[in-house]
């Protein structure tokens, strides 16, 4: 036996059969019925052994009255806002600031290697490790996001393509912090420019990429996102896998937010 009511029926149908028409369909069925259109039950036969719940009720009812008579409409769906939130007002404001300073948007691969996974970690944090890797090379999830676009970087130079500014704003996963049963995951952005800034012509020479080159468009990035005043460059002589002289742990108050 199966329990149900008219209103669920006709509110899954989206239709309004009185009670002597749905028992109509019941009867064709050969399906006894006891009740009243607010609560009613009926006796499935034991050959039908396919039909347990109340949906199975509705598909029989469908089937008997017919396809043909259901109403074609779509669905209610309420209003919601559409816009974007406030973060994700934020990563489009980041990413527009970037490309205007002529950075082209990648998208990586989240998944690294052993070897290449604490390059450049200005701090040192455990990758996650795939239980069923593709392949050694992609292994564990990045925990920082410079690594890959070195590794896009490596690609374009190898086939010709000397100057390359590209930046990426993606994820990056720690092992060793855990957020309700699940590795931390933070959103990072970076950057990476190499080769010249413009090329030779027959007035001037090609001027290269330099520290200062990318500090300026650090520094032009941060004024779009309204922090420049609280900015401050430290000089770092002991970052992992960069040079002495020529680093710098970029602060926001007293927040360090990244280096150069």
């Amino acid at each position: 036996q199966v329990q149900s009511d008219l209103a669920y029926i006709n509110r899954m149908l989206g239709m309004t059969l009185t009670y002597e028409e749905m028992l109509e369909c019941f009867r064709k069925l050969g399906f006894p019925v006891e009740g009243t259109a607010e609560n009613f039950t009926v006796s499935v036969p034991a050959r039908r052994w396919d039909i347990h719940i109340s949906a199975d009720l509705v598909e029989e009812v469908a089937r008997i009255y017919g396809y043909d008579k259901l109403p074609s409409h779509l669905p209610a769906i309420p209003p919601v806002n559409l816009g974007l939130n406030a973060w994700q007002r934020f990563v489009r404001q980041s990413s527009r600031c970037l490309e205007a300073l002529g950075f082209n948007q990648v998208i990586a691969y989240s998944l690294t290697s052993e070897n290449k996974v604490k390059v450049l970690q200005s701090h040192p944090h455990e990758a996650v490790v795939l239980d069923f890797p593709m392949s050694d090379d992609r292994k564990l999830l990045r925990t920082n996001l410079l690594t890959t676009l070195l590794d896009i970087a490596q690609y374009n130079i190898n086939r010709n393509v000397k100057n390359v500014q590209i930046y990426e704003v993606g994820r990056v996963f720690y092992a060793d912090q855990i957020e309700d049963g699940l590795p931390k995951e933070e959103s990072h952005a970076a950057g990476l420019w190499t080769g010249n800034i413009s090329e030779k012509g027959w007035q001037e020479d090609a001027i290269p990429v330099d520290f200062y080159a990318m500090k300026g468009a650090v520094e032009d990035f941060l004024e779009q996102m309204n922090c420049l005043d609280e900015m401050t460059f430290q000089a770092a002589h002991d970052l992992p896998d960069t040079h002495p002289g020529r680093t710098a742990i970029i602060r926001i108050g007293d927040k360090e937010v990244g280096y150069l």
